[in-house]
């Protein structure tokens, strides 16, 4: 099976009081030009400085929340990274065995 095209696209860089707590930048994970996951840059709260992945599904049966006013959940995984390059890398490699296991929520669709 040929791996997914995956692109990246960082967000826009805090401004003004915001960006002493939020310095780096988190990077969209795209899926056929549509957004299903984040890498999330280190921030004030993360306590290792480190990067983090996570991406957005829909609820399943196995897959669900105390939240019945949605129908997808973001799932953070435990993956941490010294920098977003790796991070990609990450998501590169593991693509195919998520859209095994998910039924990704693209952040475009309704």
């Amino acid at each position: 099976m040929t791996a997914a095209k995956l692109t990246f696209k960082k967000q826009p860089r805090e401004t003004g009081l915001r960006a002493v707590g939020y310095s780096s930048q988190s990077i969209d994970v795209k899926l056929n030009k549509k957004t299903f996951g984040t890498i999330n840059a280190p921030n004030w709260q993360t306590a290792d400085n480190l990067y983090g992945v996570s991406i957005m599904v829909m609820k399943t049966a196995e897959i669900t929340d105390s939240n019945s006013n949605c129908d997808w959940k973001r799932i953070n995984f435990r993956a941490r990274f010294a920098d977003p390059e790796q991070a990609k890398i990450w998501f590169q490699e593991h693509i195919d065995a998520q859209q095994k296991m998910y039924t990704f929520r693209f952040e475009d669709s309704e």
